[in-house]
């Protein structure tokens, strides 16, 4: 299940700052320590009021059969974003090679597998101590490969391999997206995946969020121009991938 939910379930900065009647230098200071619950809402924060975040918690952690049904609901376009997209291109294989062979474009945007940040994200998901020794076991390295190897597989059954782009970019990893028809004015949809901030913990572990551009209300669509500004902020200062070389 996901949280079909608007983000007026949560508040923002300045609204926290009146709430607990701080200032917004101290309201981000507390989130960074960990002393408030907040979740990463493209370049800004919103609050998670300690009832609703019990709730996301427990009910709301990433679907990807949520994520196949947006998926499959594009008309026009499909973009993810991921440090490796292993869920919807794994289990969305199917779905992307019709919409290709349908004529959709489907852009991919992964983590740089060779940069810093990817690095840091390995060890901050998979390193553990035990007897004095630190592990990990390589699991994002394995994801990616086979991220790539999908990719492949994709563009050898579709019809046109051009409308499968492939992209890295090298900024630390804060949520995961899927958006469909994100340049459509009428039906465009983001689920958004704030990453957790707990070790060990895997992104898909955070809460995901679904925001619609709402045509009739053109001046309120604050959050899904922030996701769309995201992801396209990114995949412009991402480096194109060669997906397959015949």
């Amino acid at each position: 299940m996901t949280m079909q939910a608007t983000m007026d379930k949560f508040w923002t900065v300045q609204e926290a700052a009146k709430k607990y009647r701080k200032s917004e230098k101290t309201i981000r200071a507390m989130i960074r320590k960990g002393e408030i619950e907040a979740i990463k809402f493209g370049r800004d924060w919103r609050i998670i009021p300690f009832d609703h975040y019990r709730f996301a918690e427990i009910r709301f952690h990433r679907s990807i059969t949520e994520d196949l049904k947006l998926m499959k609901a594009a008309q026009e376009s499909i973009w993810i974003l991921g440090i490796n997209a292993l869920g919807p291109l794994h289990q969305g294989r199917e779905i992307l090679v019709r919409k290709l062979n349908e004529g959709k474009s489907v852009r991919i945007l992964m983590l740089n597998p060779d940069s810093g940040a990817y690095a840091e994200r390995a060890r901050f998901e998979e390193e553990v101590q035990k007897n004095g020794k630190t592990l990990a076991s390589g699991r994002l390295q394995a994801e990616i490969s086979a991220s790539l190897a999908i990719c492949r597989d994709i563009v050898n059954f579709s019809a046109d391999p051009t409308l499968l782009e492939l992209r890295f970019h090298r900024e630390d990893p804060a949520e995961a997206m899927i958006v469909v028809d994100g340049n459509s004015p009428n039906h465009a949809i983001c689920h958004y995946n704030p990453y957790p901030r707990d070790k060990q913990t895997r992104g898909l572990c955070g809460p995901n969020i679904s925001i619609s551009r709402d045509p009739a209300q053109p001046d309120n669509n604050v959050e899904f121009k922030q996701c769309y500004d995201r992801y396209t902020e990114l995949w412009e200062k991402a480096k194109a991938v060669v997906i397959w070389t015949v």
